[in-house]
């Protein structure tokens, strides 16, 4: 059947249907948006409650330290977090500062931000806030970071940063101890809640800097007044004192040290005990001093968090432990001019770093301190000069009133006598009714009135603020007599000559006394004159003789070794000629003599004998007189002298020679060669060496000749008199050379002898 309108039905159906699902949907959805609206006004009412519940709660809290921890708890109870911490950056750490609900583990303390995690700190720094739910799945997190979290029961954490003038400061984490997917409503509100913190962190510490820069002033004013005020440097120093150890709270003391006139120590002024006071007398100053003697040294503040690890402290320990101190921070305190007159010390029952703020508070006490200081300083030497001053006009009175050998006068500027004293009336004659307002002329001689002495005189005083002068004076009766007087000018508050003192000893006696030890003293340098004189010659006959004895020991020393030579050669020529005429008929008899046999034996016997005295024979005369010496050189003779003893004594020996080829002066060579020969003969007989050395050189017109051994060694200083060294010197003495000897027991020997080669003339 069909609709006249020519539609289908069953198709109008549908399309009704269509319709009718259609707004079914509409209105489901519109149910969920109202749902959804109704859910998030709910949600936006809730944050509004708890951001104003936050801040009502956080505004009346003045305790900076008070905040975080109440933040943390309000969040933690909101949210239903697991555990809450707030953290501030420092250098490269970050320091958990307040943790709620404080349950262990704790991780309150400080920790390097390297272990955030490269990604994770890159993140903070930029100021996004990082998200993690689930610390295991977690791909951004170091393995080895993961394992800390998952040990210390983290499974999912939320970390807001702090970022104020691009820095990260600080900063909010939370965290849950199961895998926890962080909607964004929870991850803005913890960050609301990290900035609203901070701010109520700075107000409350700007507001305590406030009220401590108040008391501070107030404290400094009280000081300052008690100073003006004329009261001692301890009680003024004592407001400060009090006031820095309020600031610093937690029965922390403060006390003040001056540095004692040597420099060198310290003594308390106001602070501790006396008991500690007592023992802080021995505090020295110095670089390795305690906390208050370096301060003074090294100019510099002196902060020791904890005094049980401080070596210097070591000493003082069971003081430390007697008064409570565990923390020291000590301050230097400089005048004006720079210099270091004392420090002020704080002590602390706990260990206690300082940040720069307390720095920067030490600093403004210390400048405080100073000012006092100075002002005390300035109050007692005002005292001690007024004191001074006093007790310099008494003993002036005295002096002018009982000085009965001095005369003492004052006079105007131009030299007219106001004041006499009983010296002067003594001195001169004149009372003090008869010289007043007469001039100092009166005194002098005309010669020197004329020459203008009593000018000079004020003239230098004037310039120089006094003038010393000896001349002769003239009493009232005409007498001359020779004084010593000085004159020394008074100026007035305007720097002004106001007049002139003086003072006059009479020292006619001394002069006369000086004149003749004068007199005395020139007799005695004539007849010292003629006794020096005499007593050159006499040196110089000495040294004539010595010279003269010198020069006959030296031909003696000549006639010998010719003596030495000509025997030796004697014992080579004929003696050496007898022997071989023996050794020859020896052999002819011999080889007359049928082999075997007694008279063989005996004939062998005969000539063994004949080479043995051939071969004493040559040594001998070898040592008498070596021919190389004299044929061949000083190098060529110790060169067989130093063989010839070392296949002797069985002992090494090395000869270094170097004369620059030509050969020293004969008295030289043989002088060299004694020496040497004698110092290997010692070393034969007392050394027991297993090895020798010789060296002979010559440098700039000198022979050096050096033995050196091995063996056990000596004290030189024991063995100066043995003949054979005596006789060393006394060699070497003869041409003007020197021994010298090194040598230790068990250190071996150096032999060494120095001769100047003979020059022309």
């Amino acid at each position: 059947m069909t609709d006249p309108s020519g539609l289908d039905p069953l198709t109008g159906l549908q399309s009704v249907n269509a319709e009718l699902q259609a707004a079914r949907r509409a209105a489901l959805n519109l149910m969920e948006d109202a749902v959804l609206a109704r859910d998030n006004l709910r949600a936006s009412e809730e944050r509004q409650a708890f951001l104003l519940k936050l801040s009502d709660t956080l505004r009346p809290l003045a305790d900076a330290d008070a905040i975080p921890a109440t933040a943390g708890r309000l969040v933690g109870e909101h949210l239903g977090l697991n555990r809450v911490t707030y953290f501030e950056v420092a250098g490269a750490e970050y320091v958990v500062t307040h943790e709620w609900p404080g349950d262990p583990p704790t991780v309150v303390g400080r920790h390097p931000l390297s272990t955030l995690g490269a990604k994770a700190l890159a993140d903070l720094r930029d100021g996004r806030t990082v998200v993690s739910t689930d610390v295991r799945a977690d791909t951004d997190l170091p393995p080895a970071l993961k394992v800390a979290y998952t040990t210390a029961e983290v499974l999912s954490y939320v970390s807001v940063p702090l970022v104020k003038g691009g820095v990260l400061v600080g900063g909010l984490g939370v965290t849950a101890n199961h895998p926890q997917g962080w909607a964004a409503d929870e991850v803005s509100l913890l960050e609301e809640v990290a900035e609203r913190t901070w701010e109520a962190v700075n107000r409350a510490k700007a507001e305590a800097a406030l009220r401590a820069s108040e008391a501070w002033l107030a404290g400094q004013k009280e000081a300052f007044q008690a100073a003006v005020n004329g009261a001692p440097l301890a009680e003024s120093l004592g407001v400060l004192a009090r006031t820095a150890a309020e600031q610093a709270g937690d029965g922390t003391r403060c006390a003040f040290y001056l540095v004692d006139p040597a420099r060198n120590a310290l003594y308390p002024v106001v602070g501790m005990s006396e008991l500690y006071a007592e023992a802080a007398k021995a505090f020295q100053i110095g670089r390795d001093a305690l906390a208050c003697g370096r301060a003074v040294a090294t100019g510099r503040p002196v902060v020791i968090p904890d005094v049980t690890t401080a070596p210097a402290w070591g000493a003082w320990q069971s003081l430390a432990e007697r008064h409570g101190i565990r923390g020291v921070w000590s301050f230097p305190v400089e005048s004006a001019t720079g210099r270091v007159v004392g420090t002020f010390a704080l002590y602390f029952r706990s260990p206690r770093a300082a940040s720069p703020r307390d720095l920067e508070s030490a600093a403004g006490l210390a400048r405080a301190a100073a000012i006092i200081i100075s002002r005390g300083r300035e109050a007692d030497d005002r005292a001690r000069a007024e004191a001074a001053v006093r007790d310099s006009e008494e003993r002036f009175r005295l002096l002018v009133e009982h000085i009965p050998d001095h005369a003492l006068f004052a006079k105007t500027p131009d030299g007219r006598v106001t004041s006499w004293n009983a010296g002067g009336e003594r001195l001169f004659g004149y009372t003090t009714a008869e010289i007043t307002g007469r001039s100092v002329a009166v005194l002098l001689t005309p010669e020197d009135r004329a020459a203008g002495r009593l000018e000079r005189e004020l003239a230098a005083a004037a310039a120089n603020g006094r003038a010393d002068e000896d001349g002769w004076m003239v009493r009232k009766d005409g007498r001359r007599f020779w004084s010593s007087g000085v004159c020394t000018a008074v100026r007035d508050a305007d720097g002004r000559v106001a007049g002139f003192v003086k003072v006059v000893r009479d020292l006619t006696d001394r002069k006369r006394m000086e004149d003749e030890l004068r007199a005395a003293r020139d007799q005695l340098e004539r007849r010292v004159a003629e006794r020096t004189a005499e007593l050159a010659a006499a040196v110089d006959a000495l040294e004539a003789e010595i010279d003269r004895r010198r020069e006959l020991a030296l031909r003696l020393s000549a006639a010998q070794e010719e003596e030495r030579k000509r025997v030796s050669r004697d014992l080579h020529d004929t003696v050496g000629q007898t022997h071989a005429g023996l050794s020859m008929a020896l052999k002819a008899v011999a080889a007359a003599v049928p082999p075997g046999g007694v008279p063989a034996e005996r004939l062998a016997y005969a000539r063994k004998l004949a080479d043995d005295m051939g071969r004493e024979l040559h040594a001998a005369a070898v040592r008498l007189r070596p021919t190389a010496l004299d044929d061949l050189g000083l190098e060529a003779a110790l060169r067989d002298l130093t063989a010839a003893w070392s296949r002797r004594e069985g002992v090494p020996a090395d000869l270094y020679a170097n004369l620059g080829g030509t050969r020293p002066a004969p008295e030289v060579e043989t002088a060299v060669y004694r020496v040497v020969q004698e110092a290997l003969t010692n070393v034969a007989r007392h050394a027991g060496a297993t090895a020798v050395s010789v060296m002979v050189t010559r440098a700039d017109g000198t022979i050096q000749a050096t033995v050196e051994d091995n063996g056990t060694g000596f004290d030189p200083a024991a063995a100066g008199t043995r003949l054979g060294l005596m006789g060393m010197r006394e060699r070497l003495g003869l041409l003007r050379g020197e021994l010298q000897i090194e040598s230790e027991p068990g250190r071996g020997t150096t032999v060494i002898a120095r001769l100047p080669e003979p020059t022309d003339g």
